[in-house]
């Protein structure tokens, strides 16, 4: 944790495979404000099923958008030199050990939270571990049963592109209501992976003590793919950060 509540600005698959464009969209969000740009690395043909509905009009697309080896080194370099930390979903545990030396901690995407072959890949580099927990099932994540809580922390989030606002429960949050997994979710400290339009949820969830939010971010809303929809543009991830600024002061947290 850098400060009391993290932005995590989600570039993700939203750079369409410019490689220029990602490096813009790195230096805008920390312009912005945001602590973290945040990236996934994956085949798209072992983890995606290109007849989902979601995923079938922009199969084409997803099939060219991620980079080589030699430019995520250069993405990560570059977040080093200005200053934001480098962050990604890994899904293939072939690929933990060439990013290992990138990153200071990884990220589980919901789809993989039951997939123990990368939860064990991950606990051999001895890093902090995110999960979000949009495809919970009732099941404890793998990830909880290899680090047995340790060094994790929790994202509620609800997986679809967009979600709408009212789909978010964060009265599910609660330790007293039946869907709360007691022994897992870290209460103490939990975040927010938000997939919703807009602000509100967001900031929603930093009044309700969330101290991570991670929140997709793109240069252009209207441009083809299919995480662009559910993201801020820069504007509106300075509009988020202003308002994680203005909580954390209502909170009483003291001046970085």
């Amino acid at each position: 944790m850098t400060r009391p509540i993290e932005i995590i600005a989600e570039i993700g698959v939203n750079t369409n495979g410019d490689f220029n464009r990602a490096k813009k969209m790195i230096l805008m969000a920390k312009s912005c404000g945001a602590d973290v740009a945040k990236f996934q690395v994956y085949d798209p043909i072992k983890v995606l099923d290109p007849e989902h509905p979601d995923i079938k009009p922009w199969w084409d697309l997803l099939l060219g958008i991620q980079f080589e080896q030699w430019e995520w080194r250069a993405l990560a370099a570059y977040c080093s030199e200005i200053g934001i930390e480098f962050f990604c979903s890994v899904f293939d545990p072939a690929d933990v050990e060439w990013l290992n030396p990138l990153v200071k901690r990884w990220k589980i995407a919901s789809r993989s939270m039951y997939d123990r072959d990368l939860a064990y890949a991950l606990m051999k580099t001895g890093k902090p571990v995110v999960v979000s927990w949009g495809y919970f099932s009732g099941d404890i994540p793998a990830i909880h049963y290899v680090l047995c809580g340790e060094d994790i922390y929790d994202l509620y989030c609800v997986s679809k592109y967009p979600a709408r606002i009212e789909e978010n429960k964060f009265w599910r949050l609660d330790p007293k209501t039946p869907w709360f997994p007691r022994s897992v979710f870290a209460w103490d400290y939990w975040g927010f992976s938000d997939h919703t339009e807009g602000l509100v949820a967001s900031t929603m969830a930093m009044t309700l003590g969330a101290r991570m939010i991670e929140k997709h971010f793109t240069l252009d809303r209207e441009m083809p793919g299919p995480d662009h929809r559910c993201s801020l543009d820069g504007i509106g991830l300075a509009g988020l950060c202003l308002r994680r600024d203005l909580i954390e002061t209502m909170r009483g947290h003291v001046e970085r």
